[in-house]
């Protein structure tokens, strides 16, 4: 029996998103499996498992409940959301253009996520929604800077 599904959940939406930013060449984003040790200089990240990346102590990753699936059963059903943060940092100093950017890498998440509604793994029912989205930007001399906070939803059936 499954205590959870939230880990593999985390573990197949950083392949998938590595997959599916794959082709955006220039625009594809250093995926991080939670809080970011090293980002190597890039000016696009995406963080998957962390809420908050600048609190590398109270970021939460998950967020999920479970009910029993019928009343004569140890089956459960698990809902939950995943937190990820996409950051876009632009010496330019244009935040139009890291705002642009992050809508065509949020585009190619979602288009894969659509494809891929159950993130390959057979106890999870769906996840094909990015469910909440916060902007955060920010523009001084040093640049632009534009971090997406959102969550991927998901629902599964633990047996």
């Amino acid at each position: 029996m499954s205590a959870t599904a939230a880990l593999r959940v985390i573990d197949a939406l950083v392949a998938g998103f590595d997959e599916a930013t794959e082709p955006l060449g220039v625009l594809a984003p250093r995926i991080h499996d939670g809080p970011v040790v090293n980002d190597g200089g890039s000016n696009i990240s995406l963080v998957v498992g962390v809420s908050n990346p600048a609190d590398r102590d109270e970021a939460a990753s998950v967020d999920a409940v479970q009910e029993w699936a019928h009343a004569n059963t140890l089956r459960r059903d698990e809902s939950g959301s995943v937190a990820c943060v996409l950051s876009i940092t632009s010496q330019a100093g244009s935040l139009s253009a890291c705002r642009e950017d992050a809508g065509v890498i949020l585009d190619a998440l979602t288009a894969w996520l659509r494809m891929h509604t159950d993130l390959g793994l057979s106890d999870v029912f769906w996840a094909a929604a990015i469910t909440r989205v916060d902007v955060y930007q920010q523009q001084d001399d040093a640049g632009a800077y534009c971090d997406v906070r959102f969550s991927v939803a998901y629902k599964a059936r633990l047996t």
